[in-house]
């Protein structure tokens, strides 16, 4: 017998666990922007090299900080919910409320902002 209707899906994971792909994407065109931003309020261009010390270190905690932040953030609030110190509404709202604001400051407002992004890389 087959035990359907338990709204799984076939996903035999924690609920939640995916949910940190969602968050990593967000904080990678967050990081993108800032780390692309950073490159050129240096004054560099596409065919200059960029040097590793301390400007490629900068860059690169630029580009992937925001990621793993979110990730890191969406976490600790997957466990709140699992362990039934909080619902996932306020998850929910906790994360958009903090991603909003982030892209806002990051630049980014719009879905071509992030198009324009990608065309500068």
């Amino acid at each position: 017998m087959t035990d359907q209707g338990n709204g799984d899906g076939g996903n035999k994971g924690k609920p939640g666990e995916s949910l940190f792909a969602i968050w990593a994407a967000l904080g990678f065109v967050i990081g993108a922007s800032l780390a692309v931003k950073y490159v050129y309020s240096m004054g560099y261009t596409a065919d200059d090299d960029l040097p590793w010390w301390p400007q490629g270190i900068i860059m690169i905690s630029l580009f992937f900080g925001p990621m793993f932040l979110l990730g890191w953030i969406a976490e600790q609030l997957s466990e709140e919910v699992l362990s039934g110190n909080s619902t996932w509404a306020t998850y929910w709202t906790t994360m958009v409320g903090i991603t909003v604001p982030v892209l806002a400051v990051a630049g980014i407002t719009t879905f071509e902002d992030v198009l324009d992004l990608f065309n500068h890389l």
